[in-house]
Protein backbone atom coordinates (compact mmCIF):
# COMPACT_ATOMS: atom_id res chain seq x y z
CA UNK A 1 0.00 0.00 0.00
CA UNK A 2 1.12 3.26 -1.33
CA UNK A 3 1.27 6.37 0.95
CA UNK A 4 0.06 9.58 -0.57
CA UNK A 5 0.83 12.74 2.25
CA UNK A 6 -1.35 15.81 1.19
CA UNK A 7 0.59 18.63 3.34
CA UNK A 8 -1.80 21.88 3.07
CA UNK A 9 -5.72 22.49 2.59
CA UNK A 10 -4.97 24.50 -0.04
CA UNK A 11 -7.21 25.35 -3.14
CA UNK A 12 -5.16 22.99 -5.60
CA UNK A 13 -5.30 19.90 -2.68
CA UNK A 14 -9.00 20.37 -2.62
CA UNK A 15 -9.54 19.68 -5.85
CA UNK A 16 -6.72 16.40 -5.72
CA UNK A 17 -9.02 14.87 -2.90
CA UNK A 18 -12.58 15.70 -4.75
CA UNK A 19 -10.76 14.07 -7.98
CA UNK A 20 -10.02 11.29 -5.88
CA UNK A 21 -13.31 10.81 -4.22
CA UNK A 22 -14.55 10.22 -7.97
CA UNK A 23 -11.94 7.59 -8.46
CA UNK A 24 -9.63 6.47 -5.67
CA UNK A 25 -5.82 5.79 -6.93
CA UNK A 26 -5.18 2.04 -6.30
CA UNK A 27 -3.26 0.71 -3.44
CA UNK A 28 -2.85 3.80 -2.21
CA UNK A 29 -3.98 5.30 1.59
CA UNK A 30 -4.38 9.01 0.92
CA UNK A 31 -4.28 11.76 3.96
CA UNK A 32 -4.48 15.25 4.03
CA UNK A 33 -2.95 16.84 6.99
CA UNK A 34 -3.91 20.77 7.98
CA UNK A 35 -2.96 22.93 10.70
CA UNK A 36 -7.11 23.87 10.65
CA UNK A 37 -9.85 21.74 9.91
CA UNK A 38 -11.98 24.72 7.99
CA UNK A 39 -9.72 26.83 5.01
CA UNK A 40 -10.80 29.78 3.59
CA UNK A 41 -11.43 30.26 0.14
CA UNK A 42 -8.61 33.26 -1.19
CA UNK A 43 -11.84 34.73 -4.08
CA UNK A 44 -14.05 35.44 -1.06
CA UNK A 45 -11.74 36.93 1.32
CA UNK A 46 -12.60 40.45 0.02
CA UNK A 47 -15.99 40.15 0.73
CA UNK A 48 -15.96 38.05 3.76
CA UNK A 49 -14.13 41.05 5.04
CA UNK A 50 -16.86 43.79 3.81
CA UNK A 51 -19.85 41.45 5.01
CA UNK A 52 -20.97 40.09 2.06
CA UNK A 53 -20.09 36.27 3.15
CA UNK A 54 -20.42 34.38 6.06
CA UNK A 55 -17.51 32.33 7.14
CA UNK A 56 -19.66 29.24 5.93
CA UNK A 57 -19.99 30.56 2.78
CA UNK A 58 -16.61 31.04 2.31
CA UNK A 59 -14.82 28.52 3.94
CA UNK A 60 -14.20 24.80 2.51
CA UNK A 61 -14.53 21.93 5.52
CA UNK A 62 -11.80 19.82 5.25
CA UNK A 63 -12.68 17.41 7.29
CA UNK A 64 -16.22 16.77 5.96
CA UNK A 65 -14.94 16.77 2.27
CA UNK A 66 -12.02 14.38 3.20
CA UNK A 67 -14.53 11.93 5.18
CA UNK A 68 -16.82 11.82 2.37
CA UNK A 69 -13.88 11.03 -0.17
CA UNK A 70 -12.42 8.36 2.14
CA UNK A 71 -9.66 10.40 2.37
CA UNK A 72 -7.69 10.80 6.26
CA UNK A 73 -7.89 13.99 7.62
CA UNK A 74 -5.35 15.17 10.48
CA UNK A 75 -5.69 18.52 11.72
CA UNK A 76 -2.11 18.77 13.00
CA UNK A 77 0.41 21.68 12.33
CA UNK A 78 3.48 20.39 11.07
CA UNK A 79 6.91 21.83 12.19
CA UNK A 80 9.43 19.80 10.35
CA UNK A 81 10.02 17.62 7.10
CA UNK A 82 12.82 14.68 6.91
CA UNK A 83 13.02 14.27 3.04
CA UNK A 84 15.72 11.25 3.55
CA UNK A 85 13.46 9.36 6.08
CA UNK A 86 10.60 10.49 4.30
CA UNK A 87 8.66 11.76 7.32
CA UNK A 88 6.69 14.83 8.80
CA UNK A 89 6.77 15.66 12.26
CA UNK A 90 3.86 17.75 13.54
CA UNK A 91 4.14 20.17 16.81
CA UNK A 92 2.25 16.68 19.01
CA UNK A 93 5.21 15.04 18.53
CA UNK A 94 3.38 12.80 15.67
CA UNK A 95 5.37 11.71 12.63
CA UNK A 96 3.77 11.18 9.13
CA UNK A 97 5.76 8.96 6.73
CA UNK A 98 4.82 9.03 3.33
CA UNK A 99 6.22 7.47 -0.15
CA UNK A 100 5.13 10.41 -2.21
CA UNK A 101 4.49 13.69 -0.68
CA UNK A 102 2.43 17.05 -1.81
CA UNK A 103 2.98 20.81 -0.61
CA UNK A 104 0.18 22.89 -0.43
CA UNK A 105 0.42 25.11 2.40
CA UNK A 106 0.04 28.74 0.91
CA UNK A 107 2.43 31.61 2.13
CA UNK A 108 2.49 33.58 5.42
CA UNK A 109 3.10 37.74 5.40
CA UNK A 110 6.82 38.58 5.79
CA UNK A 111 6.81 40.91 8.81
CA UNK A 112 10.15 40.49 9.64
CA UNK A 113 11.17 42.45 6.55
CA UNK A 114 10.15 45.56 8.35
CA UNK A 115 11.27 46.32 12.13
CA UNK A 116 8.38 46.45 14.93
CA UNK A 117 6.38 45.14 12.39
CA UNK A 118 6.04 41.74 13.88
CA UNK A 119 5.25 43.13 17.50
CA UNK A 120 2.78 46.02 16.54
CA UNK A 121 1.28 45.40 12.84
CA UNK A 122 -1.70 42.88 12.02
CA UNK A 123 -0.95 40.49 9.16
CA UNK A 124 -3.77 39.67 6.66
CA UNK A 125 -2.42 35.76 7.10
CA UNK A 126 -2.84 33.45 8.26
CA UNK A 127 -6.75 34.77 7.81
CA UNK A 128 -8.17 33.22 10.78
CA UNK A 129 -5.63 35.45 12.85
CA UNK A 130 -6.46 38.26 11.02
CA UNK A 131 -9.97 38.17 10.57
CA UNK A 132 -9.94 37.74 14.89
CA UNK A 133 -7.91 40.74 14.76
CA UNK A 134 -10.29 42.69 12.48
CA UNK A 135 -13.33 41.87 14.31
CA UNK A 136 -11.52 43.61 17.69
CA UNK A 137 -10.43 46.42 15.98
CA UNK A 138 -13.93 46.70 14.93
CA UNK A 139 -15.12 46.99 18.31
CA UNK A 140 -12.46 49.56 19.52
CA UNK A 141 -13.73 51.43 16.84
CA UNK A 142 -16.90 51.68 18.04
CA UNK A 143 -15.85 53.31 21.56
CA UNK A 144 -13.48 55.84 19.85
CA UNK A 145 -14.81 59.05 18.32
CA UNK A 146 -11.60 58.83 16.06
CA UNK A 147 -9.53 56.50 14.84
CA UNK A 148 -6.65 56.45 12.03
CA UNK A 149 -5.61 52.72 10.13
CA UNK A 150 -2.58 52.50 7.79
CA UNK A 151 -2.29 49.51 5.83
CA UNK A 152 0.67 48.45 3.81
CA UNK A 153 0.73 47.03 0.08
CA UNK A 154 -0.77 48.13 -2.77
CA UNK A 155 -0.83 45.25 -4.90
CA UNK A 156 -4.43 43.79 -5.67
CA UNK A 157 -4.69 41.97 -2.22
CA UNK A 158 -3.95 45.32 -0.81
CA UNK A 159 -6.22 47.27 -2.64
CA UNK A 160 -9.06 44.81 -2.14
CA UNK A 161 -8.45 44.65 1.58
CA UNK A 162 -8.77 48.41 1.85
CA UNK A 163 -11.63 48.61 0.07
CA UNK A 164 -13.42 46.02 1.87
CA UNK A 165 -12.15 47.34 5.58
CA UNK A 166 -13.43 50.61 3.97
CA UNK A 167 -17.21 49.39 3.39
CA UNK A 168 -17.18 47.28 6.57
CA UNK A 169 -16.06 49.92 9.05
CA UNK A 170 -18.41 52.62 7.61
CA UNK A 171 -21.53 50.50 7.18
CA UNK A 172 -21.03 48.90 11.14
CA UNK A 173 -19.95 52.54 13.00
CA UNK A 174 -21.77 55.44 14.17
CA UNK A 175 -21.35 58.27 11.57
CA UNK A 176 -19.97 60.60 14.12
CA UNK A 177 -17.17 58.36 14.47
CA UNK A 178 -14.26 59.57 12.41
CA UNK A 179 -12.05 57.10 10.53
CA UNK A 180 -9.23 57.65 7.99
CA UNK A 181 -7.80 54.79 6.21
CA UNK A 182 -4.07 55.05 4.53
CA UNK A 183 -2.87 52.93 1.95
CA UNK A 184 1.12 52.56 1.56
CA UNK A 185 2.81 51.55 -1.01
CA UNK A 186 6.64 51.99 -1.74
CA UNK A 187 6.21 51.35 -5.53
CA UNK A 188 5.42 54.88 -7.50
CA UNK A 189 1.39 53.55 -8.47
CA UNK A 190 -1.02 51.31 -7.14
CA UNK A 191 -1.66 47.97 -8.95
CA UNK A 192 2.25 48.65 -10.75
CA UNK A 193 1.34 45.15 -12.26
CA UNK A 194 -1.76 45.85 -13.77
CA UNK A 195 -3.49 48.42 -16.60
CA UNK A 196 -3.53 52.07 -16.66
CA UNK A 197 -7.27 51.34 -16.85
CA UNK A 198 -7.34 48.82 -13.99
CA UNK A 199 -5.31 51.55 -11.95
CA UNK A 200 -7.63 54.24 -12.84
CA UNK A 201 -10.98 52.63 -11.63
CA UNK A 202 -9.40 51.44 -8.83
CA UNK A 203 -8.01 55.19 -7.61
CA UNK A 204 -11.65 56.10 -8.15
CA UNK A 205 -12.58 53.55 -5.56
CA UNK A 206 -10.06 54.58 -3.16
CA UNK A 207 -10.63 58.39 -3.07
CA UNK A 208 -14.53 57.61 -3.35
CA UNK A 209 -14.18 55.90 0.26
CA UNK A 210 -11.58 58.94 1.21
CA UNK A 211 -8.19 56.77 1.72
CA UNK A 212 -5.55 58.56 1.71
CA UNK A 213 -2.59 56.78 -0.70
CA UNK A 214 1.14 57.46 -0.09
CA UNK A 215 2.77 55.98 -3.21
CA UNK A 216 6.53 56.05 -3.29
CA UNK A 217 6.49 55.49 0.25
CA UNK A 218 8.51 52.45 1.80
CA UNK A 219 7.10 51.76 5.42
CA UNK A 220 10.29 51.62 7.75
CA UNK A 221 9.69 51.44 11.24
CA UNK A 222 6.42 50.59 13.04
CA UNK A 223 5.53 51.31 16.10
CA UNK A 224 2.58 51.33 18.97
CA UNK A 225 1.19 54.97 17.19
CA UNK A 226 2.56 55.03 13.65
CA UNK A 227 4.41 54.03 10.90
CA UNK A 228 7.58 55.34 9.93
CA UNK A 229 8.76 55.99 6.13
CA UNK A 230 12.46 55.94 5.17
CA UNK A 231 11.71 59.18 3.44
CA UNK A 232 11.29 60.21 7.00
CA UNK A 233 7.59 61.16 7.32
CA UNK A 234 5.73 59.52 10.05
CA UNK A 235 1.76 58.56 9.71
CA UNK A 236 0.31 58.51 13.00
CA UNK A 237 -2.06 55.50 13.20
CA UNK A 238 -3.70 53.47 16.02
CA UNK A 239 -3.59 50.15 13.70
CA UNK A 240 -1.13 49.12 11.25
CA UNK A 241 -1.85 46.34 9.18
CA UNK A 242 0.31 44.52 6.31
CA UNK A 243 -1.28 43.15 2.80
CA UNK A 244 2.62 43.06 1.64
CA UNK A 245 4.68 39.98 0.09
CA UNK A 246 5.02 36.80 0.87
CA UNK A 247 7.09 34.37 2.28
CA UNK A 248 7.15 30.32 2.60
CA UNK A 249 7.53 28.11 5.76
CA UNK A 250 11.04 27.83 6.49
CA UNK A 251 11.02 23.80 6.70
CA UNK A 252 10.96 23.46 3.40
CA UNK A 253 14.62 25.07 3.04
CA UNK A 254 15.98 23.26 5.83
CA UNK A 255 14.69 19.97 4.89
CA UNK A 256 17.42 20.04 1.84
CA UNK A 257 14.82 20.68 -0.64
CA UNK A 258 15.89 23.01 -3.41
CA UNK A 259 14.42 26.48 -3.36
CA UNK A 260 13.92 30.01 -4.54
CA UNK A 261 16.33 32.74 -3.29
CA UNK A 262 12.98 33.43 -1.27
CA UNK A 263 12.43 30.12 0.46
CA UNK A 264 9.82 29.00 -1.81
CA UNK A 265 10.05 25.04 -3.36
CA UNK A 266 10.96 24.79 -6.74
CA UNK A 267 9.31 22.60 -9.57
CA UNK A 268 9.34 21.62 -12.79
CA UNK A 269 6.06 21.99 -15.09
CA UNK A 270 5.19 18.75 -13.34
CA UNK A 271 5.03 20.71 -10.21
CA UNK A 272 7.58 17.87 -9.09
CA UNK A 273 10.20 19.26 -6.75
CA UNK A 274 14.15 19.59 -8.88
CA UNK A 275 15.43 18.15 -5.74
CA UNK A 276 12.90 15.07 -4.48
CA UNK A 277 11.24 13.55 -7.54
CA UNK A 278 9.24 11.77 -4.10
CA UNK A 279 7.68 15.79 -3.58
CA UNK A 280 5.07 17.56 -5.37
CA UNK A 281 4.41 21.36 -4.76
CA UNK A 282 1.84 23.81 -5.47
CA UNK A 283 0.06 26.84 -4.93
CA UNK A 284 2.15 30.13 -3.47
CA UNK A 285 4.56 27.47 -1.50
CA UNK A 286 5.86 26.30 -5.18
CA UNK A 287 7.69 28.35 -8.02
CA UNK A 288 7.81 27.18 -11.34
CA UNK A 289 11.35 28.72 -13.11
CA UNK A 290 9.97 27.18 -16.45
CA UNK A 291 6.85 29.36 -16.18
CA UNK A 292 6.88 31.93 -13.35
CA UNK A 293 3.41 33.51 -12.11
CA UNK A 294 2.40 36.06 -9.23
CA UNK A 295 1.86 34.21 -5.58
CA UNK A 296 -2.14 34.07 -6.45
CA UNK A 297 -4.70 32.27 -6.27
CA UNK A 298 -6.26 31.83 -9.83
CA UNK A 299 -2.68 30.33 -10.44
CA UNK A 300 -3.46 27.64 -7.54
CA UNK A 301 -6.92 26.89 -8.87
CA UNK A 302 -5.95 25.91 -11.93
CA UNK A 303 -2.83 23.85 -10.76
CA UNK A 304 -5.77 21.28 -8.97
CA UNK A 305 -6.48 19.13 -12.33
CA UNK A 306 -2.89 18.57 -13.08
CA UNK A 307 -1.29 17.87 -9.69
CA UNK A 308 -4.43 15.53 -9.03
CA UNK A 309 -3.35 13.75 -12.76
CA UNK A 310 0.79 13.91 -11.72
CA UNK A 311 0.06 12.40 -8.67
CA UNK A 312 -2.15 9.64 -9.77
CA UNK A 313 0.72 8.99 -12.52
CA UNK A 314 3.54 9.39 -9.98
CA UNK A 315 2.05 6.67 -8.06
CA UNK A 316 1.46 4.18 -10.74
CA UNK A 317 5.38 4.91 -12.32
CA UNK A 318 4.66 6.26 -15.54
CA UNK A 319 5.85 9.49 -17.07
CA UNK A 320 4.42 12.52 -15.74
CA UNK A 321 2.78 15.31 -17.87
CA UNK A 322 3.75 18.94 -17.75
CA UNK A 323 1.59 21.86 -17.10
CA UNK A 324 1.73 25.43 -18.84
CA UNK A 325 -0.55 27.86 -16.83
CA UNK A 326 -2.31 30.34 -18.72
CA UNK A 327 -0.86 33.74 -19.52
CA UNK A 328 -3.94 35.45 -20.29
CA UNK A 329 -6.43 35.22 -17.42
CA UNK A 330 -9.59 37.12 -15.98
CA UNK A 331 -8.47 39.03 -13.31
CA UNK A 332 -11.84 40.05 -10.70
CA UNK A 333 -11.07 43.19 -8.39
CA UNK A 334 -14.08 43.66 -5.79
CA UNK A 335 -14.00 46.95 -4.55
CA UNK A 336 -15.62 46.77 -1.42
CA UNK A 337 -19.13 47.45 -2.17
CA UNK A 338 -21.05 45.07 -4.37
CA UNK A 339 -19.22 46.40 -7.13
CA UNK A 340 -16.15 44.68 -8.83
CA UNK A 341 -13.03 45.64 -11.64
CA UNK A 342 -12.70 42.90 -14.47
CA UNK A 343 -9.51 43.09 -16.50
CA UNK A 344 -8.23 40.27 -19.21
CA UNK A 345 -5.80 40.74 -22.22
CA UNK A 346 -5.86 44.59 -21.58
CA UNK A 347 -9.38 44.77 -21.49
CA UNK A 348 -11.02 46.57 -18.59
CA UNK A 349 -14.45 46.66 -17.38
CA UNK A 350 -16.09 47.40 -14.21
CA UNK A 351 -19.71 47.85 -12.18
CA UNK A 352 -22.03 46.10 -9.94
CA UNK A 353 -22.42 43.07 -12.66
CA UNK A 354 -19.34 42.67 -12.33
CA UNK A 355 -19.33 42.01 -9.04
CA UNK A 356 -22.29 39.36 -9.82
CA UNK A 357 -20.07 37.20 -11.72
CA UNK A 358 -17.36 37.30 -9.57
CA UNK A 359 -19.88 35.68 -6.63
CA UNK A 360 -21.18 33.50 -9.57
CA UNK A 361 -17.76 32.35 -9.93
CA UNK A 362 -16.75 31.73 -6.35
CA UNK A 363 -19.59 30.31 -4.85
CA UNK A 364 -19.76 27.89 -7.80
CA UNK A 365 -16.21 27.13 -6.87
CA UNK A 366 -16.65 26.84 -3.08
CA UNK A 367 -20.06 24.95 -3.94
CA UNK A 368 -18.46 22.09 -6.22
CA UNK A 369 -16.74 21.10 -2.44
CA UNK A 370 -20.02 20.12 -0.74
CA UNK A 371 -19.86 17.35 0.73
CA UNK A 372 -23.55 15.60 -0.11
CA UNK A 373 -22.71 16.48 -4.36
CA UNK A 374 -19.27 14.68 -3.83
CA UNK A 375 -21.15 11.68 -2.06
CA UNK A 376 -23.95 11.44 -4.65
CA UNK A 377 -20.81 11.34 -8.02
CA UNK A 378 -18.92 8.67 -6.10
Amino acid sequence: MRRLVLLGGGHAHVQVVRAFAASAPSDTSVTLISATRLTPYSGMLPGLIAGHYTRAEAYIDLAALCEAASVRFIEQEVSALDVERKQLEATTGDLHAYDILSLDTGSTTPLDRVPGAAAHAIAVKPVDGFLEAIERLQADLRHRPSMAIGLVGAGAAGIEVILALAHRFHTNTPREHRLTLHLITDSDAILEEFPQSVRRYAADALHDRGIVVHTGARAANIDAGSIDLANGIRIPVDYAIFVTGAAPASMYERAGLRTDDRGFVLVNACLQSLSHPDVFACGDVATVPEHPRPKAGVFAVRQGPPLANNLRRALAGLPLEPFVPQRNYLVLLSTGRKHAIATRNGRTLQGNWVWRLKDWIDRRFVGGFDPQRIRRGK
